[in-house]
């Protein structure tokens, strides 16, 4: 356990009027004019004389570097003019961190820096931090990665990024594809706009064809209609025409149905290497709610269209009135018929005689007529039916 020592100690004025006599090698201290005296064991306060040092205070007698169990310069040193300071050694170690923009790998080795101080890359766009002491060396430079649930790229671009259809993938084909560049653009594999070909349009806004395109076995798409103003070979006026195309027989079976003039309907057929057949007008206004559909002298005529349900049986419309609904119970048949389909000239059943046909729908503006026991068609195929003598009829009764 240590010593502790106390010197005796009063205010000057206690001094004076008690003047003690103070022990050989004792101490004396007045505490308001810190000055001190030192006994010889005979000689009263007054009569002794202060130190040797005189003024000087109580702390620059007894060093604090010289105090037990305190060892040197380990405290605060507050004699230094300049104000209350602390020692180095008392101090943990501080680095003062510099941030440093560089324009590449070479500039970054080339600092004059130290542990932690951190250079940013223009040229990677990353940032590095130095972690070990001698900068020149790359493997002592940390790359200061950015967190992992950040978008660091889109379709492998960075920066500002603008994407093409080609950085997507899986986007599907109207995504991919090319739309179509006209009304009447036929390319394989376009998307299809609205208002090509009189999609998404009302009949005021259909596409206008001429006569030299409708005349053209290439123009029109399956199922597309057009306005055609006064085609060759039927009256004058605005009409509606459609296509139907058929693929495996390279034909084309075009109606045409009037609009403002004899509310009529056509149809011709047109093939890639025999041309085009005439108009044949198949009803028209002079036959409101008629019956009769014959050949009228005229073997080979076409007096419906239809289509093949199976490979057995066929259904064909007959427009039995124009501007109201009649009542049909039954069909009366007079001599053969053929059927082809839209190809020019292939017939695929001969001599269909009345016991083949029954009707299908009784009532309305419009017939069906059922044809059974057939062979060898391909359903949904466009047919025709063909007279096949001059007598060739249908009436519906």
């Amino acid at each position: 356990m240590g010593t502790k020592i106390l010197i005796r100690q009063d205010i000057e004025a206690n001094w004076v009027v008690n003047n003690p006599v103070v022990a050989a090698g004792e101490w004396a201290y007045s505490t308001d004019t810190k000055r001190v005296k030192l006994g010889d064991g005979s000689t009263s306060w007054n009569s002794l004389v202060y130190d040797a040092n005189k003024a000087v205070d109580i702390e620059s007698i007894v060093s604090h570097d010289n105090l037990q169990n305190i060892n040197a310069n380990q405290h605060i040193d507050w004699t230094l003019t300049a104000g209350a300071t602390i020692h180095v050694d008392n101090l943990p170690p501080i680095t003062i961190t510099d941030t440093f923009v560089v324009a590449n790998e070479t500039a970054m080795l080339a600092l004059i820096a130290q542990t932690g101080d951190v250079a940013v890359r223009s040229d990677e766009k990353k940032t590095y931090i130095l972690k070990g002491t001698a900068p020149t060396l790359l493997s002592n430079w940390e790359w200061l990665q950015s967190p992992t649930d950040l978008v660091l790229s889109v379709a492998g671009k960075t920066g500002a990024v603008t994407l093409d259809m080609a950085d997507i993938t899986d986007a599907g084909t109207a995504a991919t594809a090319d739309v179509t560049t006209s009304a009447t653009d036929t390319t394989a594999g376009r998307v299809l706009k609205v208002g090509d070909f009189g999609v998404g349009a009302y009949s005021s806004q259909l596409i206008t064809a001429s006569q030299v395109e409708i005349d053209d076995y290439s123009f029109g798409a399956n199922g597309a209609t057009y306005r055609v103003v006064s085609p060759t070979g039927v009256s004058a006026g605005t009409y509606l025409l459609k296509i139907n195309r058929s693929s495996a027989s390279n034909s084309v079976f075009q109606e045409l149905m009037t609009m403002n003039v004899s509310n009529s309907k056509y149809t011709r057929m047109m093939n890639n290497s025999t041309g085009v057949t005439p108009w044949e007008e198949i009803w028209h206004s002079g036959n409101l709610n008629f019956r009769k559909f014959s050949s009228n002298g005229v073997s080979g005529r076409i007096i419906a269209t239809g289509f093949a349900r199976s490979a057995t049986e066929a259904v064909f419309q007959f427009h039995v009135g124009y501007t109201e609904a009649v009542s049909i119970l039954d069909i009366l048949v007079t001599s053969t018929f053929s059927i082809q389909t839209y190809a020019v000239g292939v017939n695929v059943a001969t001599n269909i005689q009345g016991i083949q046909m029954s009707l299908l729908s009784n009532g309305g503006v419009t017939a069906l007529i059922r044809i059974g026991s057939l062979s060898g068609l391909t359903g949904g195929d466009g047919l025709y039916l063909i007279t096949e003598t001059t007598t060739s009829e249908i009436e519906f009764i």
